[in-house]
């Protein structure tokens, strides 16, 4: 396999040489790759994740779990309210 890079990603991969963090410019990019891998790997499963979230909420919405505030103030009152009641009921 031969890999053509521009200048500026020539020159990082001496300055790791050169600083002794890789030994061979082979690791550097074996390196990148692995991150790039695992970079993409990770946005799939957030991905899924977001999915799956979503969906419950849409679920929620379909089956009427769900409530519809005018405004931030509105949600933030109900949002102090819930936890009032969870700190009481935790004093129990």
């Amino acid at each position: 396999m031969q890999i053509t890079l521009p200048p500026d990603l020539e020159q990082f991969i001496q300055i790791q040489l050169n600083n002794g963090s890789f030994p061979s410019a082979s690791e550097v990019i074996q390196e990148a790759l692995r991150l790039f891998q695992h970079t993409t790997l990770s946005q799939d499963i957030t991905t899924n994740e977001l999915k799956q979230a979503l969906q419950i909420g849409i679920d929620d919405i379909n089956a009427d779990r769900s409530r519809l505030y005018p405004n931030a103030t509105a949600l933030a009152t109900d949002i102090k309210q819930l936890a009032r009641q969870q700190q009481s009921r935790s004093h129990l």
